[in-house]
């Protein structure tokens, strides 16, 4: 404020603190500063450009015309007003017909007789002569014009009228001279960028755009929409997904828009951990990082529940509000990084998940079931498995991963707590799981059960649930249509070997190998 402080009775300070405001988001401050600006300069040319613009939102579209016409007149080589003039002139002709912009033409040509060197307004005039069809007259116009005096928005202009009518090397022609002229700015960056990705240049966006933002440099509202577009675009190309360079490259532009404070949208975020997780050099932290910039970005429940609607769920939990929506994708995320094998990464996101959403039952036994079979943090493991089968106590497999501790811990039979409650031991959990939906087939069930009966001294039940776990993977290994080799094949395999084994013990009078106990440190 201290601009505003020297003198209040120039508008440039209020001007310049809304501006700053605005682009930071903070519309407390840029509200306060308005309000300032109305009570001590009511005819500021800064309060007609922001009534000009709600005009335009409120749909009174003849009335913003007219106020951008009377502050091009105050301030030709502001581009803000001269901007939105053309979009409403653009809108017109498209929606009237060439014939509605006589009035536009009429004005826009007086305008470049009174301020002959504003090359903005030349700009104006050429974009008005080709919406009204002389696309001719405006190159000659333009290119007249930017002999004289040399401008971006010139260039600009005449490579949109080039590029309109169908001239696209031309027009490329005219943005490549431009960039060898032009400085590092921004706004002749983003310039660059749309042109090479136009060009399928795929590798040199990144350092096109780094070079001209530097750390801590504001972006102006505009400028984030079209960096957000840019890589929206360029995310959407196949050629771009298929290729391992251009791939590197779109993950290291969008790093670079994440690093400036652009704000990528959910989808962009999403196109983000999909490179990351794909790049095997990626740290474990630099995921969860990404999972949460990802959830972050999820600003409704709609956008979430679109993104977990194919995902397969025996039991799908609750998702009313925008924090379980955020928690039941994270949940989703956490499953594909443990599908690539990245178990630290994986405990991290599934934690991640319990933050957004502690009730996620899912979430818990994955969590927990993973720490077991890690034997890490028992006291957890256990806290979170009883909380999901509290939530979920129906479901097989959740009852199962509660069991496995309990055999893990030595637990196989019920016992009572030194408060007198009492719990149920691996057996009889397991027997539960069994029945439930889902567990009669499941042959992982059954070999858990197998393994707790034998250690509990039930030999007989235990050799019966170990034959129908057999029964259960050959027939699920017959069943598999992989064309003879994938992981879940290996998978399957591998157990099958193993109950076989502990089968064949039993039946020679052996003693079968089980799966063993944590050791009590």
């Amino acid at each position: 404020m201290r601009a505003v402080g020297v003198d209040p009775f120039d508008e440039r300070g209020y001007d310049g603190l809304v501006r700053m405001y605005q682009g930071f988001g903070d519309v407390r401050r840029a509200a306060e500063a308005v309000r300032l600006l109305r009570d001590r300069l009511p005819e500021a040319w800064a309060l007609g450009w922001l009534d000009a613009q709600d005009d335009v939102r409120r749909g009174l579209i003849d009335e913003a015309e007219a106020r951008l016409r009377e502050l091009i007149e105050r301030m030709p080589d502001r581009p803000e007003p001269i901007d939105l003039l053309s979009q409403i002139w653009t809108q017109r002709a498209q929606s009237d017909g060439a014939d509605s912009l006589a009035d536009a033409l009429a004005w826009s040509e007086a305008q470049t007789s009174r301020l002959p060197a504003s090359a903005a307004l030349w700009a104006l005039r050429g974009r008005v002569l080709a919406l009204a069809g002389s696309d001719r007259e405006a190159e000659l116009l333009l290119r007249g014009a930017l002999e004289a005096r040399p401008a971006v928005s010139l260039s600009r202009a005449l490579e949109r009228v080039l590029r309109e009518s169908g001239r696209a090397d031309e027009a490329e022609r005219v943005a490549e001279t431009r960039f060898a002229s032009a400085g590092r700015g921004i706004e002749s960056s983003l310039d660059h960028a749309e042109a090479l990705a136009r060009g399928r240049r795929w590798t040199e966006i990144s350092q096109v755009l780094e070079d001209s933002m530097p750390r801590g440099a504001t972006l102006l509202p505009r400028q984030r929409s079209r960096i957000l577009a840019l890589f929206s675009a360029i995310s959407s190309q196949s050629d771009v997904r298929l290729n391992a360079g251009a791939r590197e490259e779109l993950l290291a532009g969008l790093d670079l828009a994440q690093e400036r404070g652009v704000g990528l949208s959910w989808q962009l975020h999403s196109v983000r951990w999909t490179l990351l997780l794909s790049d095997p050099e990626a740290s474990d932290a630099a995921l969860v990082e990404a999972a949460r910039a990802f959830m972050d970005a999820i600003d409704t429940v709609d956008a979430a529940r679109s993104m977990t609607a194919g995902a397969a769920m025996p039991d799908p939990v609750p998702m009313e509000t925008l924090e379980q929506g955020r928690g039941c994708v994270a949940y989703l995320l956490a499953n594909s990084v443990q599908a690539e094998g990245r178990e630290t990464a994986a405990l991290g996101v599934f934690r991640l998940a319990l933050e957004y959403y502690p009730d996620h039952a899912w979430a818990a036994n994955d969590l927990g079931y993973f720490l077991v079979e890690r034997h890490e943090r028992l006291d957890e493991a256990e806290m979170l498995l009883e909380r999901a089968y509290r939530l979920k106590p129906d479901q097989a497999s959740i009852a199962d991963s509660l069991a496995w501790l309990r055999y893990k811990t030595g637990q196989f039979d019920d016992f009572v707590q030194p408060d007198g409650s009492s719990k149920a031991g691996a057996v009889t959990l397991l027997r539960a799981a069994v029945v439930l939906p889902g567990g009669e087939s499941n042959p992982t069930i059954h070999d858990h059960l197998g393994d707790a009966l034998w250690r509990s001294g039930d030999r007989e039940r235990a050799l019966s649930s170990w034959i129908r776990a057999q029964q259960l993977l050959f027939d699920r290994l017959t069943r598999l249509r992989d064309g003879g080799g994938s992981p879940t094949r290996d998978r399957l395999t591998e157990q099958a070997g193993s109950v076989a084994a502990k089968i064949d013990a039993v039946r020679a009078g052996q003693v079968p190998v089980v799966t063993p106990l944590h050791k009590v440190p």
